[in-house]
């Protein structure tokens, strides 16, 4: 078996893909990591064109209405680029969207999260590192562990 990884951005190995090939050869799957340029990642991405993808999720609030919509069937959310189709998952992202009541949502989100879970169209990894490396004469720029906080760079400035 040979799994493809199309990455993006670079064409250094991806930390994730690393690790999951340890992980597979660990149990006896061969495969290799195969690094492309950011426009042909994204086109086999979109294509549906690889066996494993390391792909992303970057969403700007934590809510599961947003966060959620890249589990649904690929009919209805074409950024599922697994191309799984789960009338389950559908029906349960629909009635924690109009729960009403927070602990009912938040058991119907927990039963979604169980299901992606359990059916493997993905495998989530939840980790992550920022680095920010900057020039040292940058000062006041603080990194967050967000690519999405502190983007204000009124306090920043450049010593001489």
């Amino acid at each position: 078996m040979a799994a493809r990884s199309p990455r993006s951005t670079s064409r250094r190995p991806s930390t994730a893909g690393i690790y999951a090939l340890d992980q597979w050869r660990q149990i006896g799957v061969a495969a290799e990591q195969n690094t492309l340029e950011a426009s042909r990642w994204n086109a086999a991405r979109l294509g549906g064109n690889f066996d494993v993808v390391v792909d992303f999720v970057a969403e700007f609030v934590d809510e599961p209405a947003v966060q959620l919509t890249h589990y649904l069937s690929h009919d209805l959310a074409p950024d599922n680029v697994s191309r799984a189709v789960d009338r389950t998952l559908d029906e349960l992202y629909e009635r924690q969207l109009r729960a009403t009541d927070p602990a009912e949502r938040a058991a119907l989100v927990h039963a979604f999260e169980e299901r992606v879970l359990r059916e493997a169209y993905v495998a989530p990894i939840s980790w992550g590192y920022r680095i920010t490396p900057l020039a040292a004469k940058v000062m006041g720029y603080i990194t967050t562990p967000s690519h999405f906080l502190n983007q204000d760079l009124a306090e920043v400035w450049l010593t001489e």
